[in-house]
């Protein structure tokens, strides 16, 4: 017991954001819907939030910005799209990471962030947070 409450204790906080360079997307939405990266604009499309290696938000595009889902044991139930997400699997630091049933290529590292461009025109972003305990 003591070392699973350890386990999640120690487990950082992780954001990933994959995100989208598609000219369509260009204005439509508002700024903070966006992140810039090889000095092409990037539309976020989804945020995964995650707290002791469990998903507690999503984060999706709506018409006017973000909308955010609460997640987790005493929150709103997982769907279906979101179970195969619903634990951080690993954070590796090599050279590749997995997430979902995807594995990613590690293109870039910046401080705590992990960049990997899935193509020209999507990449997605693995951020450990900061712990404020």
């Amino acid at each position: 017991m003591f070392l699973v409450v350890l386990f999640f204790y120690t487990k950082p906080e992780v954001k990933i954001i994959t995100a989208e360079n598609n000219e369509y997307y260009k204005g439509v939405y508002p700024k903070s819907c966006y992140l810039k990266f090889e000095n092409k604009n990037f539309l976020i499309q989804n945020v995964y939030k995650y707290k002791y290696g469990i998903l507690n938000e999503y984060w999706f595009l709506g018409s006017e910005g973000f909308a955010i889902e609460k997640l987790g044991f005493l929150e709103n139930d997982y769907s279906i799209e979101q179970k195969p997400y619903k634990y951080l699997n690993s954070i590796n630091e090599d050279e590749f990471l997995k997430f979902g049933n995807e594995i990613y290529k590690i293109d870039k590292k910046k401080g705590d962030t992990i960049i990997s461009k899935i193509n020209d025109n999507k990449i997605i972003l693995f951020i450990k947070v900061k712990n404020s305990n």
